[in-house]
């Protein structure tokens, strides 16, 4: 009897932006994969991207900021109907620019004791459970 195949995870960022105490969390848009659940924002990493320039381009796609990506906060796996994948997970306390979303349909900054409270993705449902609250 064989083993079956072990899903082929495609690495993910998200940052965990942190200002005044609270942290940042983005809403889907309708019409995407889990549309209306909020998330921390992120994305794909290219090939051969390293994973901190990913995170910067998708801050700069997503909301036209120049992020300081900073320390790593933590990683999990998560299999989706549809993907598989490894996300990883840095503070961004830093940013140059007005932070404008041109990707989600709303954005909050919330107590880090709150973010629970919102319907979150799976995946980022389970990063938030295996992290430790940021400084």
């Amino acid at each position: 009897m064989s083993k079956p195949d072990k899903p082929q995870y495609v690495p993910v960022v998200a940052a965990i932006m942190l200002r005044d105490g609270k942290v940042l969390l983005a809403q889907r848009p309708a019409g995407t994969r889990n549309a209306g659940k909020w998330e921390f924002p992120g994305g794909k990493v290219e090939p051969g991207e390293e994973r901190r320039v990913a995170l910067q381009r998708e801050l700069e796609e997503e909301f036209g900021i120049d992020a300081t990506v900073g320390e790593f906060a933590g990683e999990i796996d998560h299999v989706y109907p549809h993907i598989a994948i490894s996300l990883m997970a840095y503070e961004v306390r830093q940013w140059d620019g007005e932070l404008v979303p041109a990707e989600h349909q709303a954005v909050v900054w919330v107590d880090w004791g709150t973010v629970k409270s919102f319907d979150l993705a799976q995946a980022d449902r389970r990063l938030l459970e295996s992290m430790d609250q940021p400084c």
